[in-house]
């Protein structure tokens, strides 16, 4: 865990051997004041947030490394690995089993990105505006789905 500004992002993406990735929760404290579970509207922080991208532009890391290896085993054995920590099958405290609980993550296409050192702030925008278009898309396709068909998505 590190900081999220660009020296600890750059330090991240750039450090070779290591396996580093970068996961940042973009809308922060204040996406999380803004949750509330009932509300008809979801309200995502990322208007304003664009250091990600820009980073996105300047270091054009590849893909996960864990991901090509589970790709990589895949397609060697035809299994998937995965790491788990859960309950037990007779007991709650410890074991392999899943915990309870629903958990849906959804994954979008890939956005491709064109290294460029020197990134204009257009540049900047017209990435941040199809990570923005491509999450809207991926809610409507999937909120009859996972969530309710009267709830909408604002980008504040």
């Amino acid at each position: 865990m590190c900081s999220v500004d660009r020296d600890s992002l750059q330090w991240i993406l750039t450090k070779r051997g290591t396996g580093n990735a970068a996961l940042i929760a973009v809308g922060g404290a204040q996406e999380s004041l803004d949750a509330h579970k009932e509300s008809s509207v979801i309200t995502l922080t990322l208007k304003s947030r664009k250091g990600f991208v820009r980073q996105a532009l300047v270091k054009n890391p590849p893909g996960s490394r864990l991901r090509s290896l589970q790709e990589k085993l895949k397609s060697l054995t035809g299994v998937a690995p995965a790491i788990f920590y859960g309950r037990g099958i007779l007991q709650y405290t410890w074991g392999y089993m899943p915990f309870r609980e629903r958990i849906v993550t959804i994954v979008g296409k890939p956005i491709r990105v064109d290294k460029k050192e020197n990134p204009t702030q257009e540049d900047v925008d017209v990435l941040h505006d199809k990570y923005v278009a491509s999450l809207m898309q991926l809610f409507e396709d999937y909120k009859s789905k996972y969530d309710s068909k009267d709830r909408t998505l604002r980008i504040a």
